[in-house]
């Protein structure tokens, strides 16, 4: 038998699932490690998701971040001993759930408190919408590192911010504010930064 939500949520350890009316809200919760992908928290994110998928009841997602990040990007502490095969694995991982968030027939929104670097990024790309705090930092800065973005950035970057823009963000590994990156139709990666909205005044304001 299929697990509830509520199943799946007691059994969290890097994230906290809650229910608000029929809005799931799931708070990345490694503050720490500024909530960085680990291959638990990828796991677990997994589990939730294919539970949104089949429980009709529950009718949005808001995902957010506890403490100063939103996520941070990957857990680079776990990548250091990766060899290639086991780097590519990780990747092609990330990359499967990401397209699983992208794909729910149910509006996903990040609710973005702090730093959306890296991975973070780029899971903030697969939702739907992003909505920002003044706190808001995105940016892929793995290119400093000689990587490249690769749980599909390069492929999602471009949508929201234009092939121009994307290309400026992902290559010097610049990191972008929300009042920078947010004018015009379809150039910036958040809506705007907000402190309004029935979800937007607890998930941005209460999370530093």
């Amino acid at each position: 038998m299929s697990e509830t939500f509520q199943q799946v949520a007691e059994r969290l350890t890097n994230i906290r699932a809650e229910l608000d009316g029929a809005i799931a809200i799931l708070t990345m919760n490694r503050p720490k490690a500024l909530n960085a992908l680990n291959d638990q928290t990828l796991e677990e994110l997994d589990r939730i998701f294919t539970c949104l998928e089949r429980e009709e009841s529950i009718l949005g997602v808001i995902i957010t971040g506890e403490g100063k990040g939103f996520v941070a990007g990957a857990d680079i502490s776990q990548m250091q001993s990766y060899k290639s095969e086991e780097g590519r694995n990780y990747a092609n991982r990330a990359q499967a759930l990401f397209n699983k968030i992208e794909a729910l027939e149910k509006p996903v929104i990040a609710a973005v408190n702090g730093y959306a670097l890296g991975g973070g990024c780029e899971l903030s790309m697969s939702c739907d919408i992003r909505i920002a705090s003044e706190k808001a930092v995105f940016g892929q800065p793995e290119a400093n590192l000689g990587v490249i973005p690769c749980f599909g950035g390069t492929q999602r970057l471009p949508r929201p911010s234009g092939k121009s823009r994307g290309g400026q963000e992902h290559w010097p590994g610049q990191q972008s504010r929300p009042g920078r990156v947010s004018s015009g139709r379809g150039q910036g990666y958040a809506a705007h930064h907000s402190r309004k909205g029935p979800h937007g005044h607890s998930l941005l304001q209460g999370r530093h």
